[in-house]
């Protein structure tokens, strides 16, 4: 629970607002007991199974799964759905309101911990996984171009509607994954990304290493705690330089950066 926001005002029909990258996720990360919860508000609820498999039919067998398991409880159903949808908290605020995670303290971080590594000033910039923008709206006055990469459809319209109140004209939303980056080789100076890396390193790490040009940067803050962890073991062994930073109400986190050679 990240205790950003609850959903008491909301009941299961909020779900219908997840999209279908967000629903292939919760088929791959939800957790155990987790399923048990969806399993009974499938039985209760079948046209929430119906959507979900509708809407993300790659995660259909997945769902289908769950649904047939032999889950039971004396618990009101109302309080399962509220357990189930605070554990999918971050989805939901970024279908329902992205301004509840775009006001977290986490996101007022200093800006030089990222003007401070490379020169940004008349440079391509792509960040990946873009969320509200806190990196993309940070480098917006230094960069020459921003393309801002989010596979949430609800975060891109919110990216494209703050630019435009910021008359930043020089930014650009599109689709996109870590894995999945819709841009050509040796495309850009810098690359950064926020909270993203780390579900798939030696992938990711290929993909962003890829669109950067040869001379460029990756900067990545991946939100990982200041340990050695497997996210940093994998970093640091690709060649990755690292320091550390706080982010206000979370703690001291830890940045990777590269020049591509």
């Amino acid at each position: 629970m990240l205790g950003w926001t609850t959903f008491e005002k909301y009941d299961i029909n909020v779900v219908t607002l997840l999209e279908e990258i967000q629903l292939e996720w919760l088929s791959t990360y939800i957790r155990e007991e987790r399923k048990m919860d969806l399993s009974i508000i499938f039985k209760e609820y079948p046209y929430i199974y119906w959507f979900m498999t509708n809407k993300a039919p790659k995660a259909k067998q997945v769902f289908e799964d769950i649904k047939n398991l032999n889950a039971e409880s004396d618990e009101d159903i109302n309080i399962i759905v509220q357990r189930f949808l605070q554990s999918m908290e971050d989805w939901l605020v970024y279908v329902i309101d992205p301004d509840i995670y775009d006001s977290q303290s986490f996101n007022s971080w200093d800006t030089n911990e990222l003007l401070s590594i490379t020169d940004f000033n008349d440079k391509v910039v792509v960040d990946i996984g873009a969320g509200t923008g806190s990196q993309t709206f940070r480098v917006a006055p230094y960069a020459k171009h921003v393309y801002s990469v989010e596979p949430i459809g609800n975060l891109r319209k919110y990216l494209r509607e703050k630019a435009s109140k910021l008359k930043y004209n020089h930014i650009s939303v599109i689709d996109g994954l870590m894995t999945r980056i819709p841009l050509e080789d040796n495309f850009t100076d810098i690359l950064v990304s926020g909270h993203v890396f780390g579900d798939e390193p030696e992938k990711e790490f290929k993909e962003v290493m890829r669109v950067v040009k040869p001379g460029g940067y990756m900067i990545l803050m991946p939100g990982n705690n200041d340990s050695d962890n497997d996210i940093h073991a994998f970093l640091v062994k690709q060649g990755c330089e690292w320091g550390r930073f706080e982010e206000p109400g979370d703690g001291i986190k830890r940045k990777y950066w590269i020049q591509k050679r």
